[in-house]
């Protein structure tokens, strides 16, 4: 983190924790301070010490006086893993880490975003990228993603991304609109869920299509 006495130019950092997630490891300290079964006391105890290493980071940007104008995204590339042997680890949506599940995206910048916003639109980590170059005024319109503090800010109310793809070997989902499908090669198994009526996607209604 630069000093506030060191050059004003934009800086970047990217902090990816391999925290909660295998090997399953932590602290004697905080894995003492957790209740539950051995397996969830470690997970709590794993999540604890990202908890604290994100405060660390906040701390030293409040410290160099940087923090109410800095941009502040947390985010997570995956749900939860079944192997972890938490049944309701991703409640309330229903399916696991690799199933494209909806999954926590926070944004902070005190300068610009005022507190309390909550925001339903669907977004993605591609627009990450387009956030980040939009904040330091080097927009690119080649690439997918969209620049959110803009619909944060409600500067626009177009929908960021009408349609998504993803992949993860032979299982593949898109999403348009408010509509879900997925398919699995390997377990030869479709899923469409309206994930509007239905954001736990519960309701399978691959059968009811013609």
């Amino acid at each position: 983190i630069q000093s506030k006495n060191e050059s004003t130019e934009p800086f970047f950092i990217t902090l990816a924790y391999n925290a909660p997630h295998n090997p399953y490891q932590a602290l004697l300290s905080d894995y003492e301070n957790e209740t539950g079964l051995h397996h969830e006391r470690v997970y709590k105890a794993m999540i604890k010490a990202v908890d604290r290493g994100v405060g660390n980071v906040i701390d030293s940007l409040k410290s160099t006086g940087k923090y109410d104008n800095t941009l502040i995204i947390f985010t997570s590339d995956n749900g939860g893993t079944h192997l972890v042997g938490i049944d309701d680890i991703n409640y309330p949506y229903n399916g696991w880490k690799c199933t494209f599940l909806r999954v926590p995206m926070f944004m902070q910048w005190p300068n610009k975003i005022p507190k309390g916003i909550e925001y339903n639109k669907t977004v993605s980590h591609v627009d990450i990228f387009s956030t980040i170059t939009s904040v330091v005024n080097h927009n690119d319109s080649s690439v997918d993603g969209k620049d959110l503090i803009s619909h944060v800010l409600k500067k626009t109310n177009d929908e960021p991304h009408d349609t998504l793809f993803w992949r993860s070997g032979d299982y593949r989902s898109i999403k348009v609109n408010d509509w879900k499908y997925s398919i699995s090669d390997h377990m030869d198994k479709q899923w469409l869920f309206n994930i509007q009526n239905d954001p736990q996607e519960l309701n399978n209604l691959i059968n009811n299509v013609p």
